[in-house]
């Protein structure tokens, strides 16, 4: 099941990193003013481009949901596509982004696709069928003592919840905190053990979706910020290898 929408799910997402990592090494892409301190670059909508672009070529009547370009059709299939996480990073030659999507279906996340073309990484994962990366299955972590934990909501910190969850967070884990600047590579790593925790607390459906279902099929925990379950379209969250997960909820409360 979803065997063919997987297929193309990876080769749009393949297609988006060849082009990425062109533009990256290339510097010419141009800017653009998207929000308070939020740029949007010329690659950006081009990856997005290419992967609504390839996308409807097998799937016309799918619904899609993409950062840059808003919202279109209605179905019970949607994709949610995240061209280029981690902008910043990108605009200022850091290695840490990627694209990514998510294919939901009436409400239901069922498969995604995350690429980090630097490091040459096809991260993809279905329900009920495991996460992989470049075909080797992934797992999170089993620490429970010595342990890492990220945070994002890099645009949030003037809303004063961030700001205070912020504050604890760094509070709790100031030896064991690291910001990546993309939830794809955030996701990814925890998924695979790297990292055992990752609080959310400015986040869009396109942020949460991929690698929520990615962190969740490596035998990962999402909820929200009190420990109850949530879905992708949750403006906070917390993930973690499960272990750790209800001290990295205490440290909210």
């Amino acid at each position: 099941m979803y065997e063919k929408e997987m297929n193309i799910a990876e080769k749009s997402i393949k297609k988006s990193c060849s082009f990425l990592l062109k533009e990256f090494k290339k510097k010419e892409f141009t800017t653009e003013a998207k929000g308070v301190k939020d740029i949007v670059t010329s690659a950006d909508k081009g990856a997005e481009k290419i992967i609504v672009d390839t996308i409807k070529k097998d799937f016309p009547d799918h619904a899609i949901l993409a950062e840059e370009g808003g919202s279109s059709g209605e179905s019970n299939y949607k994709w949610i596509i995240d061209p280029l996480d981690g902008t910043h990073n990108f605009f200022f030659g850091i290695p840490y982004w990627g694209t990514m999507l998510a294919l939901e279906h009436k409400g239901q996340i069922m498969l995604s696709v995350i690429g980090l073309p630097i490091f040459r990484e096809i991260c993809t994962a279905q329900k009920g069928k495991g996460s992989y990366v470049n075909g080797r299955r992934m797992h999170v972590s089993s620490r429970t003592d010595t342990f890492m934990v990220t945070f994002g909501g890099v645009y949030g910190y003037n809303d004063p919840v961030v700001g205070k969850s912020f504050e604890k967070v760094t509070n709790a884990f100031y030896h064991d905190m690291r910001m990546f600047g993309s939830i794809a590579v955030t996701g990814r790593f925890l998924a695979d053990g790297r990292t055992d925790g990752v609080y959310g607390l400015k986040t869009t459906p396109w942020d949460m979706a991929p690698p929520s279902l990615l962190i969740e099929e490596a035998g990962g925990k999402v909820t929200d910020i009190k420990g109850r379950k949530c879905n992708h379209y949750a403006e906070r969250f917390v993930a973690s290898n499960g272990k750790i997960h209800r001290k990295m909820i205490s440290v909210l409360k």
